[in-house]
């Protein structure tokens, strides 16, 4: 009886995953101050007299909160007091489409 054999040829690639948004130009890092922070939490935009479109706190489980804040010439203000102790991360998108991030600690 014959016996088939049978050759395989198995090659691999590497796979190069690109993801891109067109929605933001470019991130860039704030500082922010005190951290941690009790009261309120002041944030420096890296541009003087950017105007923020809008602004999000998130907790550490990815809850989104709502807290007032106001902006001046380089600086947003945020208002922490009513926040429990944690760690949370802010985004800010600015009029010209970049985004800000930065984390900050609320002590008690």
């Amino acid at each position: 009886m014959d016996t088939l054999q049978t050759n395989y040829v198995v090659s691999f690639q590497k796979a190069i995953l690109t993801v891109s948004t067109n929605d933001y130009k470019y991130v860039s890092t704030i500082k922010t101050y005190p951290n941690p922070c009790t009261q309120f939490i002041d944030l420096s935009l890296p541009v003087p007299e950017e105007k923020i479109m809008s602004l999000n706190i998130y907790t550490q489980d990815g809850s989104r909160i709502d807290l007032p804040f106001t902006q001046s010439k380089d600086m947003v203000m945020v208002q922490t007091a009513n926040l429990p102790q944690g760690q949370y991360y802010i985004t800010m998108k600015t009029s010209d489409g970049r985004m800000l991030s930065t984390k900050f600690y609320k002590a008690y």
